[in-house]
């Protein structure tokens, strides 16, 4: 692998673990990201989005919408349980690392640690977007909506990418 495409990984993987550090504050849990899955992610998008954009240089849309299509579809990141891990260490008799105050923070009833995947997916998009200096003010239904869409059914990066140009902000929207 050339220093470059390296490059290019090591800042896509810092961007990917931000927005799992602000998904698992949202959740309340661990989030575990495979990092063989992520760079495959990385890789799928990056042949996407230069290929579909033809330009040298493809928009944040392009780009965002392609990272969150194969960060739906790979699913790069899990829920690490921490009590279960535990549980394992515990009937081996081998001493665990993690304070009670680790593992009271786990929530394991949330429903929607089913979603960390899309969460993160959406997340990394807007956040692509609003880099790009691009306003996205989508109402929380719209997002919790988009989010579980993800989840459920079938959407292709140009799929994603006219959701996501829909969702900017412009001047001359109506308040």
């Amino acid at each position: 692998m050339n220093q470059r495409v390296h490059n290019e990984l090591d800042g896509a993987f810092k961007l990917l673990d931000g927005v799992r550090c602000q998904v698992e504050k949202q959740l309340s849990c661990s989030i575990l990201h495979d990092r063989q899955i992520g760079e495959e992610v990385i890789l799928w998008a990056r042949k996407g989005f230069r290929s579909s954009s033809g330009a040298p240089s493809p928009s944040p849309f392009v780009i965002a919408a392609h990272l969150a299509f194969w960060i739906r579809k790979l699913k790069p990141f899990r829920i690490l349980r921490l009590s279960a891990f535990v549980a394992y260490l515990d009937e081996r008799h081998v001493p665990n690392p993690f304070t009670a105050a680790m593992l009271e923070r786990e929530n394991l009833e949330n429903p929607k640690t089913i979603f960390v995947n899309e969460m993160i997916a959406v997340n990394i998009a807007f956040g692509i977007i609003r880099s790009a200096g691009f306003s996205l003010k989508p109402k929380p239904d719209l997002v919790q909506d988009f989010v579980v869409s993800l989840r459920y059914h079938s959407f292709s990066p140009n799929a994603l990418l006219i959701i996501l140009e829909s969702m900017v902000e412009t001047s001359d929207a109506v308040q």
